[in-house]
């Protein structure tokens, strides 16, 4: 098979032309000198089209891959990245441009001929989209997080939990310990509190994920989505974004997510069970609502269960955990449960002010106080979810952690 790149470095051609020594001819179309008309009038000499996407020529990439686009609606274009370990912009530049596939720079020989031979013998349908991606035959735990009302700690719970359920249990991984296990769907309200205590930020967003659930596999999900330093993998939608989409949509990417990890982990703090997207109430392993001793928290628990059972949805998927939980707060968390007929699978103790100040050092609990009582109370949540508690994070260097103590670190900002 002869395929063609076309990019400024002949290196690059070279170094997949060694890669690729039996099974295909790898031809460089220089991009500086070869125009895209002259290139579109040689493709009967070639089968698949590669563009350079490194992170010195993404840009440019992006632009001809849509000239090519409008030239030749059925033209096969595959990216191929670098070995740079963020590669997020540059995916999320090819898959917009509209290329078929993304072979990172690290990818092996076997991996990038499986893909050139794939992308060759299927044609483009109507809509440019590929056929669905092999993926690995699991099927990832569901467990979304629920508040009886906004401003109640979701957020600050599912990011907790994402970070600290980041090894497997059990004596054999499903996975190599390399690759991501945990997604956290950021879809609550206010929008990016989540990734927001995480500290990470990422341009690939919940929307983009829908748009692209066809070509999603592992290498897509470790070069466009942002991991966090412990390993957790986290996807969610812009602040422009009132709240999740409710088309049938979601699907087609909860398919290929649920085969991608091990658990996805969903925080839809702040959102009703209007807002929250149908599919995934409906694929729930666990619902866990979160509420507080307050009688306005309580009265809405009690309008969020009835708004469930309505639809349906109130049933033994349905667990409780009482957050900020405080001994004189007159209402015993039991008592709490018993009134409302949910299994009781955790209590989590009021430590607001000292979760407010590692927030304010842009810092996770456990890199503080990682024998404070509130992770403590975490336990059951982390065994439910399956995964071994790996113990305490440390912060990501000692000079973070001393810039943090010296005031110097990340103020949160909202």
């Amino acid at each position: 098979m002869r395929v063609a790149f076309y990019g400024p470095s002949r290196e690059r051609a070279q170094r997949l032309a060694d890669l690729l020594q039996v099974g295909a001819e790898v031809c460089w179309e220089d991009s500086r000198s070869v125009a895209v008309t002259t290139l579109v009038a040689r493709r009967s000499a070639w089968r698949v089209l590669l563009l350079d996407f490194a992170s010195d020529q993404y840009v440019q990439s992006a632009d001809l891959a849509r000239q090519l686009g409008m030239l030749v609606p059925d033209l096969p274009l595959v990216a191929v990245g670098t070995s740079d370990h963020d590669q997020a912009n540059a995916v999320l530049a090819a898959l917009r441009a509209g290329v078929r596939d993304f072979i990172a720079g690290d990818a092996s020989s076997e991996d990038i001929a499986i893909t050139l031979r794939r992308i060759s013998t299927t044609p483009a349908n109507p809509v440019n989209r590929p056929p669905l991606a092999p993926a690995p035959p699991r099927e990832a735990r569901v467990i979304l997080l629920l508040g009886a009302r906004a401003g109640l700690g979701v957020s600050t719970l599912a990011a907790h939990l994402g970070a600290l359920a980041r090894k497997p249990a059990g004596p054999a991984p499903r996975v190599p310990a390399d690759d991501p296990q945990v997604l956290l769907l950021d879809l609550g309200q206010p929008a990016g509190d989540a990734a927001l205590y995480l500290g990470v930020r990422s341009e690939f967003h919940f929307a983009d994920a829908i748009h692209h659930a066809a070509r999603l596999d592992a290498t897509l999900v470790r070069t466009a989505m942002v991991q966090h330093e412990s390993g957790l993998t986290l996807l969610g939608h812009p602040s422009c974004v009132p709240y999740p989409p409710q088309s049938g949509t979601m699907e087609p990417l909860l398919d290929r997510l649920c085969a991608l990890f091990d658990t996805l982990l969903c925080d839809l703090g702040g959102l009703s069970p209007e807002q929250c997207p149908a599919a995934l109430l409906r694929r729930a392993d666990e619902t866990w609502i979160v509420t507080d001793q307050s009688i306005g928290a309580l009265v809405s628990l009690d309008t969020l269960l009835e708004q469930l059972e309505r639809d349906g949805l109130r049933d033994g998927r349905l667990h409780l955990i009482v957050d900020r939980f405080d001994d004189s707060g007159g209402i015993d968390a039991r008592q709490i449960a018993e009134r409302f007929e949910l299994p009781l699978i955790a209590t989590i103790p009021e430590r607001l002010q000292t979760l407010r100040a590692s927030a304010s050092q842009g810092l996770l609990l456990h890199h503080d106080h990682p024998r404070d009582p509130y992770l403590r109370a975490l336990g059951p949540l982390l065994a439910r979810i399956g995964h071994a508690d790996a113990g305490p994070l440390q912060p990501s260097s000692p000079w973070r952690h001393l810039a943090s103590r010296m005031g110097l670190s990340r103020w949160k900002t909202k």
